[in-house]
């Protein structure tokens, strides 16, 4: 029977189905006719019609015949082949059972579906693809957000390297994506070289010698689980540090032959005979041949993994006391060596900061058995070395920090790994004074390995601002500018270079900063703030002042409001306008006891005592309630002294209360302690066991502490005859002390303390003879007061502070 003598069965019914009406016995007799009627199956049905493979799209790769001496009539590649981030360069099979002569005239169509063996093919992976795909992989890893992974060829590490090692091997670095904008994360970065093995078809990728810096977690548990997510995707096995791919070629025949309309080729004889690299392109080839001779580093390495294969990948997934104890049992078994001892000490190293002793001499052991055996070395001295400077930096050892961390960068540039170099000269740039003269050469080496490493050139800028380099300065701007995506993050980073300039005083680069910023936001509150801040420095009062008050006006922050409210009590000269401002300052405003104590300031001014007082208890409520820290104290320290000065006569316990807070914010401050110790006088001598109707204590604040005058073992201390006046001045201070009776005394350290400046003193020591002197004597101590109160109102706003400056002749004025 022929090829259509039996037609089939869609040929036969269709007629049926075609016949509407009809009647159903006629349609099965039409249908049997059809049967042995030839002219009744359609054209089409008879028409042989050549198959065409689907390909993907884009793809022009074909099979094509391939035919030569030694191999005969085959089957190949017509060009290389994308399989995802690897790349089939060529594939080329021979035919299984045919003899010759053979006719080809029918090409591929005609050997499509014949038994074939693989002779050779070759794959390649490009770093390329591949970082692509690594850092899609590697996020949240080294640290939260996007990863950024390169390839890199490594160079030899020891002397006594293998010259064999080399095309088995590929780095990878994997850092935390670079921050654009005004680069305030320090990246992170770990790095490792991968050793590719091979056993039979299969392929066997380990990691060694790892490194890291800026890590939350060890490089070992970091490059495993990169190695578990990749295991994932591309279909292979990872087990601690070392992934396997059984068969690579299973996949890649299959859509380099299949996908064509070909019978995948059987590939028993094929094995890895040779893998080679070039400028970034790692190659394998499978051929029939001799499988690919280990190197002593893939030897040593597969001994490793086979001793602490187990422990590592306890490690990786978060057991770390299995970890601990297998690493433990290895190393008993192969004493003092390195990359076991490594692995202990980065465990205890990033388990807690109280076995940081223990990673250290696990670190110590290495080096000693450095020192021993010169082949012991596993060529990862710069992954201890920065976790040696991790633990000094850690236990606070600063000065060490630096020098390992220097030390590191040198190494990792001498390895040609400059990221990492870097990474750690940034680090030990960290750990140096703003005048250190070291500072300036650590950045330059930071940055002229790595020009995106932006904590170094936001480092370098504030030096170069501080020192005047004004060009150097402003080619560091351009740099971050330029390193900018977007309106924003350009924003950002002009924002933050006009506040270096600031911070520097140097206002002419300041406001140029602040005004590019300010084209990016208009609206924007911080911009705003810092260009009238900038601005009312420059003495440009009437745009400072606008900006502020568009600044406060956007978001209604404290901060800005003291500085515009200060900016309107003083060039502008507005006190009401300011204390309006500052009450605007809601009660749970971190600035409110700021707020509300320049407010008293202010009203003290304007001749407002009860307001003035009602703001400050208000105010020291808040700092009871609310302790300042850093260098938000220095202001109200000043402030709070001005109060109790101004209010002691008026409520002698408000006073003291003010002058305390002050005393607890500033301990060593020896002019409030003075002056405490003048009020606490006053009160102890004058005060029954009822405390006055004006006592804040009966407000809920508790009774105020009464502190006595101190009492010394010293009766008639001489007065000093040298010539050295602070010297004077201290023997005087402890004879008054001894005795507060002591006239002579007090007027000697009066006329002393005046020589030296020591105005805040004399103020306080003229302040408490006021108190118990008559009128006569008040009269030859009103000179006096209005002297220091003068010299003590002109430094204050000699150095800016207007408010405090006010207070003083407010004082005067009630003399």
């Amino acid at each position: 029977m022929g090829l259509h003598a039996a037609p089939s069965k869609s040929a036969i019914l269709r007629p049926v189905f075609l016949a509407g009406r009809a009647s159903l016995a006629r349609n099965f007799a039409r249908a049997r006719k059809a049967r042995y009627d030839r002219r009744a199956v359609p054209q089409q049905v008879r028409r042989k019609r050549p198959w065409t493979p689907r390909l993907p799209p884009g793809d022009d790769v074909t099979l094509q015949l391939a035919i030569g001496r030694e191999l005969g009539v085959g089957l190949e590649l017509s060009g290389p082949l994308a399989l995802g981030p690897a790349l089939l360069l060529h594939a080329r099979s021979r035919l299984l059972g045919v003899g010759f002569p053979l006719d080809v005239s029918g090409g591929v169509e005609r050997f499509r579906h014949r038994r074939t063996a693989l002779d050779a093919a070759e794959i390649a992976l490009d770093h390329g693809p591949a970082e692509r795909l690594l850092s899609s992989l590697a996020g949240d890893l080294v640290a939260p957000g996007p990863a950024e992974v390169r390839l890199a060829w490594p160079a030899p590490v020891l002397p006594d390297s293998d010259p064999t090692d080399a095309p088995h091997d590929l780095r990878v670095f994997v850092t935390s994506a670079v921050v654009r904008g005004d680069g305030a994360i320090d990246p992170a970065i770990v790095a490792a070289d991968l050793s590719v093995g091979a056993v039979g078809t299969g392929l066997t990728i380990t990691a060694h010698r790892l490194r890291g810096l800026g890590l939350g977690r060890s490089p070992l548990v970091v490059i495993g689980a990169l190695m578990a997510r990749l295991a994932h995707r591309v279909g292979g096995r990872a087990h601690g540090l070392v992934l396997t791919l059984p068969d690579p070629l299973r996949d890649a025949l299959t859509e380099a032959f299949a996908t064509r309309g070909a019978r995948v080729p059987r590939r028993e004889e094929v094995v890895i005979t040779h893998v080679s690299r070039d400028a970034e392109r790692l190659r394998v080839r499978f051929s029939r041949g001799v499988p690919l001779d280990p190197s002593r580093a893939a030897t040593s390495l597969a001994e490793v993994g086979r001793m602490v294969g187990d422990a590592d990948a306890a490690f990786v997934a978060g057991d770390e006391d299995r970890a601990r104890s297998g690493y433990l049992a290895a190393i008993e078994r192969a004493p003092r060596h390195r990359a076991i001892l490594g692995r202990l000490a980065e465990l205890d190293a990033y388990a807690s900061r109280e076995r940081a002793e223990a990673a250290m001499f696990w670190l110590r052991e290495s080096h000693a058995a450095a020192q021993q055996e010169r082949r012991g070395d596993d060529g990862n001295a710069l992954g201890r070395q920065l976790l040696l400077a991790w633990l000094h930096e850690r236990l606070g050892a600063r000065s060490r920090a630096r020098s390992a961390f220097q030390r590191a960068g040198a190494e990792a540039e001498d390895r040609g790994e400059s990221r990492l170099a870097a990474r750690a000269y940034d680090r030990a740039a960290a750990l140096l004074g703003p005048d250190d003269p070291e500072l300036a050469s650590l950045l330059d080496r930071a940055l002229g390995n790595d020009p995106t490493q932006n904590t170094a050139r936001w480092r370098r800028l504030a030096l170069r601002a501080r020192i005047g380099d004004d060009g150097g300065a402003m080619e560091d701007i351009q740099h971050l500018e330029a390193q900018a995506r977007g309106e924003q993050a350009r924003k950002a980073t002009l924002l933050r270079a006009a506040r270096t300039f600031h911070e520097a005083g140097r206002l002419e680069h300041a406001v140029p900063a602040y005004e590019r910023a300010l084209k990016y936001a208009p609206d924007d509150r911080d911009t705003c703030a810092g260009l009238g801040a900038a601005l009312l420095a420059a003495r440009e009062v009437g745009r400072g002042v606008m900006l502020l008050g568009k600044a406060a006006d956007l978001a209604g922050d404290g901060a800005v409001t003291l500085v515009l409210a200060r900016a309107l009590a003083g060039p502008v000269g507005d006190a009401p306008a300011a204390i309006a401002r500052l009450r605007e300052i809601s009660g749970d405003d971190p600035h409110a006891a700021h707020a509300r104590l320049l407010e008293a300031a202010y009203r003290l001014r304007l001749g407002d005592r009860p307001g003035a007082s009602r703001a400050l208890g208000f105010g020291l409520e808040l700092l009871e309630a609310r302790p300042p820290h850093g260098d938000d104290r220095k202001p109200l320290v000043e402030l709070l002294l001005g109060a109790a000065i101004a209010v002691r006569e008026d409520d002698p316990g408000l006073g003291l209360r003010a002058a305390l807070a002050g005393l607890a914010l500033d301990p060593q401050h020896q002019n409030l302690a003075t002056l405490v110790q003048a009020l606490g006088r006053g009160r102890s001598e004058d005060d029954d066991e009822e405390p006055p109707a004006t006592d804040p204590g009966r407000d809920g604040h508790g009774p105020l502490p009464s502190i006595p005058p101190p009492r010394m073992l010293l009766e008639d201390l001489p007065l000093a005859e040298d010539d050295d006046a602070e010297a004077q001045a201290e023997s005087l201070l402890a004879r008054v002390k001894a005795n507060p009776e002591d006239d002579a005394a007090i007027d000697a350290l009066v006329d002393v303390l005046g020589r030296l400046g020591r105005d805040f003193e004399l103020f306080a020591l003229l302040a408490a003879r006021w108190d118990d002197a008559d009128a006569e004597q008040r009269r030859v101590l009103r000179p006096r007061q209005e002297a220091v109160l003068r010299r003590m109102a002109e430094a204050a706003e000699r150095d800016g502070r207007v408010a405090e400056g006010q207070v003083y002749r407010d004082a005067i004025a009630r003399l």
